[in-house]
């Protein structure tokens, strides 16, 4: 909001009189799937402690094009400066959700998952991540601090595959993840999930036939492809 509005709103304070009731309606465009509406709601808030806000679906709620998902009533002011933001994290993150929810969809009655990776505007990692969840997706490392990604640049600095899994095993119990090589796939039994970057059909089927094949020591979870 302090992006958005600065020292104020110089439009809406020129022609709309503070006070002036108003009502709002925020309706769907198109079909998507729900998130952000919380997001919403505190916009508004902060500009109204008294709006008064409803809402007719929530957050992973799938709605059709025309469909209203939010009533608002209160100060017109308050309304007009804050719809501009309140909406375009709302079309940012049902856009995510909805985007997840056809790739979940895809892969409805297999044992995959669609995960997210760090790869978000700066600033709204955990709102986008919240949007994957909210499309059915599942969210994988925040940053950079709560699990171990072992790529290509590593390797090379560390002088190889197995010298950057030893080092990384041994400096922490995080849940790790590495790049698919034959090298690294024999060299390491207990990594949890291999990167798989920008594979061909064919052989992705022969990673996946390969590791489905693998045996694992029981209460352990299957192995996760990344891709």
């Amino acid at each position: 909001m302090a992006e958005d509005v600065g020292t104020g709103d110089a439009t809406t304070a020129a022609i709309v009189p503070a006070g002036t009731p108003a009502k709002a309606h925020i309706i769907a465009r198109e079909t998507l799937v729900c998130a952000g509406l919380p997001i919403a709601e505190s916009i508004f808030r902060a500009l109204d402690r008294e709006m008064r806000i409803g809402f007719l679906h929530e957050d992973g709620s799938f709605v059709e094009s025309g469909a209203e998902l939010v009533e608002i009533a209160g100060e017109a002011q308050a309304i007009l400066t804050g719809e501009r933001t309140a909406l375009n994290f709302l079309a940012h993150l049902c856009g995510i959700a909805t985007l997840t929810r056809r790739f979940v969809e895809q892969l409805a009655g297999t044992r995959a998952r669609i995960r997210d990776t760090r790869k978000t505007t700066p600033g709204l990692r955990s709102l986008e991540k919240y949007a994957v969840k909210c499309g059915g997706g599942t969210n994988h490392r925040f940053g950079l601090y709560d699990a171990i990604l072992i790529k290509e640049n590593h390797i090379a600095v560390a002088g190889g595959v197995k010298a950057a899994l030893d080092r990384a095993h041994a400096f922490t119990s995080l849940k790790m993840a590495a790049p698919r090589t034959a090298t690294a796939y024999d060299a390491a039994d207990w990594i949890p999930m291999w990167l798989v970057r920008d594979p061909c059909p064919c052989r992705l089927r022969c990673a996946t036939k390969k590791n489905c094949g693998r045996r694992w020591t029981p209460g352990r979870r299957p192995y996760c492809w990344t891709i």
